[in-house]
This record gives structure tokens, sequence and C-alpha cells, in this order.
């Protein structure tokens, strides 16, 4: 292989550089839209953050029922707008 490298000339040598941009640059937009076809998974935000309300409900529903003052108004205390929206569904 090293053989046939040694052998070429450079005017060789660049017309077979300039040949490999042709092709290239022909295949440019078959190789773009490839790329552009395969789609990532989205994650899903909505679902995540329903979770975590969720999860903060059940801490904060176990910490007030198990008696954990101190801990459910901390609770309280970091998501603020979670417990003006839980008093207005509970009113």
């Amino acid at each position: 292989m090293l053989d046939l490298i040694k052998d070429v000339s450079p005017l060789q040598l660049l017309l077979m550089c300039v040949g490999l941009l042709f092709i290239v640059f022909s295949f440019k937009d078959d190789i773009i839209s490839l790329f552009k076809s395969i789609k990532l998974p989205k994650k899903d935000d909505d679902i995540d953050l329903t979770k975590i309300v969720s999860k903060w409900e059940d801490l904060s529903d176990s910490c007030r029922d198990a008696n954990l003052i101190d801990a459910y108004d901390k609770l309280q205390e970091v998501f603020p707008l979670l417990v003006e929206v839980r008093d207005e569904e509970e009113s």
C-alpha cells in the first residue's frame, strides 16, 4: 500500500484530493439530511415536573402526618408557589 502512495506524483495526489472534494460536496446534502433525520429522544420536562410535584406532596403529607412540623415548614418554604396552589385546591 505504501509503495502505491510512493509512486504517486504530486500532481496525481492533488487531482485525487480535488476528486475527493467533488465527491464529498456532491453528497453533502445527502449526508446533512441523514444526520438531520436522526432524531434523538427528547426528555419530556412536563412528566418530570409532575413527578417532582407528586413526590413533594407525598413527602409534605408524610411529614405532616408524622408530626414533623419543622420538616413540614421547611418544605413549605422551599416550594412556596406549590403551597399557594395546594391551599387554593383544598379551599
